[in-house]
């Protein structure tokens, strides 16, 4: 079985990024992979103006002396 999460872009339809969203949990759910790793994971998988986004979020939070974000589940409150 080939389990696998596709990238995302800046796409602006809310159910393209619902499913995403959805496919991703799904993934974890089936594949382990570690708590700390998982942020990096989906990070990795974002592109163009998503990812430009993501990179920017957490130059801000660090500027600002805010922890960076490190679970997924955090990520998907701020995506």
């Amino acid at each position: 079985m080939k389990v696998e999460i596709l990238s995302f872009s800046e796409n602006h339809d809310i159910e393209s990024f619902s499913n995403w969203i959805y496919g991703v949990d799904k993934f974890f759910d089936m594949v382990y992979v570690l708590m700390e790793k998982q942020v990096k994971f989906v990070a990795y998988m974002l592109k163009g103006g998503a990812v430009t986004w993501w990179d920017q979020l957490q130059i801000i939070r660090r500027h600002q002396g805010k922890a960076l974000v490190m679970t997924w589940r955090r990520m998907k409150q701020l995506l």
